[in-house]
């Protein structure tokens, strides 16, 4: 997730790139400054490490931890929770299913765990594996579902990956912040434990899932590197949201993929939404 977006500080600082919407870097300490001050009345606990910020969600009072600045927290916040990037495929899958339907929701690149919970506040009910390779942000993400008595199916100590391997982390990915590095393989040694598609599925009993969130700051590539992989995972998934990183030229070979597995997708910021439109699934 991009250090990008938020509405709401004085225009002649941010730049205006799409109707409605303003994006600023929050790695600006002027600028973060600012977004503090414009929700100083929804900040609690101050202190030298993180706050809590209360939010409504869906009629949901939330309440979540962010690390102070220059933690990426805040600009994920801004993005998940009070823009509402997921809400497009959100408002799809409610058009498929009942908020108290009990969906089986992937979360790959977990963060510090504002889109699981984003998730829990339409689908209070839905089974959600957190998948998350960062032992900080994994601990914030424990710290965050139990401030909102939220149960998580699993939280997933490693990455999604192309296969079962071992990996390390890469710091040398955009700004080298908490939500903007990735991993790679490595042949030998320990480190992160990369997970399959399938592995993930077996370790919670899951024939398919209903909606696959993917956010792993480049891993999309091998996730998607040939068909046999690329089909192994959009035969089993109902709805898609996986941000590409255009880095890495991997955005016509994943769109190549879907459209062969009969998925209509669209863009909205930064992420890309897609429908597998096979009533099998």
């Amino acid at each position: 997730m991009s250090n990008l977006y938020f509405l709401g500080v004085r225009k002649s600082t941010i730049k205006k790139t799409q109707p409605f919407k303003y994006l600023f870097d929050l790695r600006d300490k002027r600028i973060y400054k600012q977004v503090m001050l414009s929700l100083a009345d929804k900040i609690e606990n101050y202190s030298s490490d993180e706050s809590v910020i209360a939010y409504s969600v869906n009629g949901k009072k939330l309440k979540l931890f962010f690390r102070k600045f220059p933690c990426s927290d805040l600009s994920v916040f801004q993005q998940v929770i009070v823009l509402g990037c997921y809400e497009p495929i959100i408002r799809k899958m409610l058009s498929c299913f009942s908020p108290s339907a009990q969906v089986k929701i992937i979360d790959a690149g977990a963060n510090v765990g504002y889109a699981s919970i984003y998730f829990k506040s339409f689908f209070p009910l839905g089974e959600i594996v957190a998948i998350e390779p960062e032992q900080n942000n994994q601990q914030q993400i424990e710290k965050n579902v139990h401030i909102n008595g939220i149960q998580l199916n699993n939280l997933v100590n490693g990455a999604l990956w192309n296969r079962s391997a071992v990996l390390e982390v890469a710091r040398d990915f955009r700004d080298n912040r908490d939500a903007a590095f990735t991993v790679r393989e490595i042949t030998s040694g320990t480190g992160i434990t990369g997970f399959s598609f399938d592995d993930i599925l077996r370790m919670n009993e899951w024939t398919n899932v209903d909606l696959l969130k993917i956010d792993i700051e480049g891993g999309e590539r091998f996730l998607f590197s040939d068909d046999d992989k690329a089909d192994s995972i959009l035969k089993r998934t109902k709805f898609l949201a996986i941000e590409i990183h255009d880095e890495f030229d991997c955005r016509e070979m994943i769109y190549s993929h879907l459209k062969r597995n009969y998925f209509e997708y669209f863009e909205s910021g930064d992420l890309t939404f897609a429908v597998n439109t096979r009533a099998s699934v």
